[in-house]
């Protein structure tokens, strides 16, 4: 399987988990993945904004492990086919089911 549908379908995964974890009215959700060098972990930061107010909400039983186990997939697969280890992304949904992506890596 090519390294960019691989990609994408851990992308729309956790887009899906993402979509399915807020039960509100929103304009965007958002999750916010980071990786945490020393404990070797991602934190997951979840938020939604509506009227141009942004607040956190705590993500369902269970989503936690599961974005844990696609976004460690998603960070090795990513420096395997281009040598970069991200240190954060942000995955963005719009109302529409719109995702956006934006990786962050190290400055060296």
């Amino acid at each position: 399987m090519s390294y960019l549908i691989k990609q994408n379908e851990i992308l729309e995964k956790l887009s899906n988990i993402l979509f399915n974890s807020f039960d509100d009215d929103f304009d965007i959700i958002k999750a916010e993945y980071d990786f945490i060098k020393d404990f070797d972990t991602i934190s997951t930061s979840l938020s939604y904004e509506k009227n141009g107010k942004t607040d956190y909400y705590e993500a369902p039983v269970g989503v936690a492990s599961e974005n844990l186990e696609l976004c460690e997939e998603l960070r090795a697969l990513m420096k395997e086919h281009t040598g970069g280890e991200w240190t954060s992304f942000t995955l963005t949904l719009d109302t529409d089911g719109r995702a956006t992506t934006k990786f962050v890596y190290p400055e060296d």
